[in-house]
């Protein structure tokens, strides 16, 4: 429109001579200019300075114009007309200028037209380059690179109130970011500028962009500032809350508040905004230790369940378990002994022997009563496992339940049998599996371990068939783990700690499950059922965690036999497989499937589902059903094993922080050197509680051997008990290690006092 005004006035003024007003110039070549004349005869309500360019730096020399040769020439005239307004800027950034992109505050340096393109400098000399449709000018400038690092500072306060200002844009209407600029600071540069635009971004008052900025209605000013109050105010309380807690001063209500701190600890989320508000780690350590000092949880609460999902409420279920009366073989005639530890209410299996020598094992009939998903079903697939914890069990299934189903809560208790012979090789053959009727005595591992002394009695008859098998399995190159276990009870807050006794009885009983797990998994294929087997291929070698060892046969694998050589081989297991059959390393077993625990374990509960099926006739789940339904609930057994594990481990730890001048045993089962002359590091067992320590030896130790320490100190939070090397200077002075113990002295930095170590 202001181009075609001018073409106007320029055909009105007529031909002039030497360049008058209204005159259109041609320079040299037929480069075109144009002459604005001097009245304000133009809409002066532009109030704009135009300036003339030449295309060339040629001089102009005056010839007659009229509006054709004007609109002739329209398209130069456009391309070579630069507008320099002083109270409207250019809508396109110039060389200079000062623009706003993403917020950020930037000096032009170069405009490319052809690639819509610009080259800005940021504050602390940042270039960028950006597109041309994505910066906004507000200040045309020139800017100098020296001059946008004043933007750092604060920005100036409006000599013109900010509300008289909106209330008079209200009235007027839009205005350039320029003219808002002149009406809040009474001039225009670079500084006033930024600020005037910062105002613009705070929404407030005003809205738009540089080119065109419209104030806000009065109802949303008011809305906003009641709002930015009442923002205000939550900040404040904010602020004393965090401040509460940093003094441990808490007030009524502030416990419900802090329940972002206690889904940190235990877990069910990874940040915290109480946390970060107090500027510490967003971590569950940070979080369980601030919990124990503001008194919320006691040194005792034992966070581990929690924070791997076990649900320590027993949902409620409608369905009261029995057994319905189907066709079961009756094998009340043998003696069944269910060999377990003593008190345990839930034993779900028992062992017996034909009197032609066949061996059956019993196993408690859950699939009977727990039909493929049923209401029980469904509550065994939600636990996944059992969990057995120092302080309660969490069983898989409802207590009534248990009791129905686990063998010798009555005089005749319902069973699943396998059956099967053992051959003087150890090869399991002759195998039958069916429902069941038993008479079941409970017998402890202790009086076990008795009656398998004497060969005539059945568990003495038992015990042989069990060591046959075992030969046959170590043959193969089974692996026998011999590490040390506790039992770690909590019973009326008392913590309990005692090494787990050994008993032969328990190896006997173990014999027996495997060749179950064998015999079942020959059924299977014998009979074409599609069925799970577990598997593990050998481990890595030495040193190279992803090189498998290659064993042409079992038997050239030599077991481990000290405690330092099971640690490094346990080390390098790879993890139980299921699936198609497959040699199984650690138990030396061309095949195997476990099934002997289906009150406890959900995938055997599975594998005993397929078996009632094809007993019965049923359509029989396929290999990817039987994945599925297991794979369901891995991840929560696995998370059942972890809070077994870190629950004892937590509940040590906690029995060693009371017995604070605890002193005992390890057995060195690695060691490392951190640097020459260092202190050499030990892992220890520590038998007696069945935990690895780490410890800075005094004196040197070899592997399998024993050293004495004593406790340090116990950090719960952390489930961290450091011990040190428990041995008297005079014990130091006597090994030919003084010399190496002298320079790992002078490296510590954490010994308050130097020993004099001169003899």
């Amino acid at each position: 429109t202001l181009v075609w005004m001018m073409v106007a006035a320029a055909a009105a003024a007529g031909g002039g001579g030497g360049g008058g007003g209204g005159d259109l110039l041609m320079g040299r070549r037929g480069s075109p200019a144009f002459m604005m004349p001097s009245s304000p005869l133009l809409a002066p309500r532009l109030n704009t300075r135009i300036s003339v360019t030449h295309r060339r730096a040629d001089l102009p020399f005056a010839a007659p114009s009229r509006a054709r040769r004007a609109t002739s020439h329209f398209s130069a005239i456009f391309r070579n007309l630069r507008l320099k307004a002083d109270a409207s800027p250019p809508a396109q950034a110039v060389k200079d200028s000062l623009v706003v992109y993403k917020n950020e505050p930037a000096i032009v340096d170069d405009v490319n037209e052809e690639l819509a393109k610009v080259t800005l400098t940021f504050l602390g000399s940042k270039a960028r380059k950006a597109k041309l449709k994505d910066v906004a000018m507000i200040y045309e400038g020139p800017v100098r690179s020296w001059e946008v690092e004043e933007l750092n500072s604060a920005s100036p306060q409006p000599v013109n109130s900010v509300e008289d200002v909106h209330e008079l844009v209200l009235e007027t209407g839009s205005k350039s970011i320029s003219e808002l600029a002149q009406l809040l600071f009474d001039k225009v540069d670079h500084v006033t500028s930024w600020a005037t635009w910062k105002i613009v971004c705070e929404d407030l008052y005003f809205h738009g962009e540089p080119s065109d900025i419209s104030a806000h209605t009065k109802e949303h000013v008011d809305g906003k500032l009641e709002k930015m109050k009442m923002e205000k105010a939550a900040k404040k309380e904010w602020e004393a809350f965090l401040k509460r807690i940093e003094t441990r001063k808490l007030k009524k209500g502030d416990v419900e508040r802090l329940k972002d701190v206690e889904d940190l600890a235990l877990m069910s989320t990874n940040s915290s905004k109480i946390l970060k508000g107090l500027e510490v780690s967003q971590t569950c350590e940070v979080a369980h230790q601030l919990l124990l000092d503001l008194g919320i949880w006691t040194e005792d609460f034992n966070p581990w369940p929690q924070r791997f999902g076990v649900n320590l409420n027993t949902p409620q279920v409608t369905s009261h378990p029995k057994f319905e009366d189907v066709e079961r073989r009756d094998l009340t005639h043998l003696k069944a002994y269910a060999i377990d530890s003593e008190g345990i209410k839930d034993p779900d299996d028992a062992l017996s022997l034909d009197a032609d020598g066949k061996v059956w094992v019993h196993i408690a009939d859950v699939a009977s009563i727990v039909s493929a998903d049923s209401e029980l079903d469904r509550f065994a697939r939600a636990r996944g496992s059992s969990c057995y914890l120092p302080q309660e069990t969490v069983n898989m299934l409802p207590e009534t339940a248990i009791q129905t189903i686990a063998l010798g809560n009555e005089k005749t208790s319902c069973a699943f049998s396998v059956g099967f012979r053992v051959d003087e090789d150890g090869q399991v053959e002759d195998v039958e599996i069916c429902k069941s009727l038993v008479s079941v005595t409970r017998v402890s591992y202790d009086d076990a371990c008795d009656y398998i002394q004497d060969e005539s009695t059945d568990l003495g008859k038992l015990d042989v068939i069990a060591q046959i098998f075992a030969d046959r399995r170590r043959k193969n190159g089974a692996i026998t783990f011999q590490f040390p276990e506790a039992d770690v009870k909590v019973s009326d807050g008392k913590i309990s700690v005692e090494p787990v006794e050994y008993y032969e009885s328990k190896d006997m009983v173990m014999e027996f499950m495997l060749m179950a797990g064998e015999a079942v998994g020959k059924f299977a294929i014998d009979n074409q059922i599609p069925f799970l087997f577990s598997s593990q291929l050998p481990p890595t070698e030495p040193n190279t965690p992803n090189k498998k060892m290659t064993l042409t046969k079992p038997k050239a694998f030599k077991p481990p036999t000290t405690l330092s050589d099971m640690f490094e081989l346990r080390k390098r297991l790879l993890r139980t497989k299921l699936g198609e059959p497959g040699y199984h390393f650690s138990l030396g077993m061309p095949l195997y499937c476990q099934i002997t625990s289906p009150l406890r374990r959900y995938g055997d509960l599975v594998l005993h589902q397929q078996l009632h099926a094809y007993l019965a006739g049923q359509k029989l789940f396929t290999i990817e059903q039987l994945h599925q339904r297991v794979s369901e609930t891995e991840n929560r057994s696995m998370n059942m094993k972890k809070a077994e594990r870190f629950s004892r481990q937590f509940y040590t730890l906690l029995w060693l922080k009371q017995e604070a001048e605890w002193t005992g045993e390890a057995i060195c089962l690695s060691q490392r050197q951190q640097k020459p002359a260092a202190p050499k590091i030990a892992v220890g067992l520590i038998e007696d509680l069945a935990i690895l320590c780490s410890v800075k030896l005094k004196k040197a130790v070899k592997k399998d051997q024993s050293f004495p320490i004593k406790l340090a100190q116990v950090r719960l939070v952390d489930m961290r008990a450091d011990f040190v090397h428990n041995v008297d200077l005079k014990d130091i002075l006597e090994t030919e290690e003084l010399t190496v113990y002298k320079e790992g002295m002078k490296s510590r930095r954490n010994v308050g006092t130097r020993m004099n170590l001169n003899p």
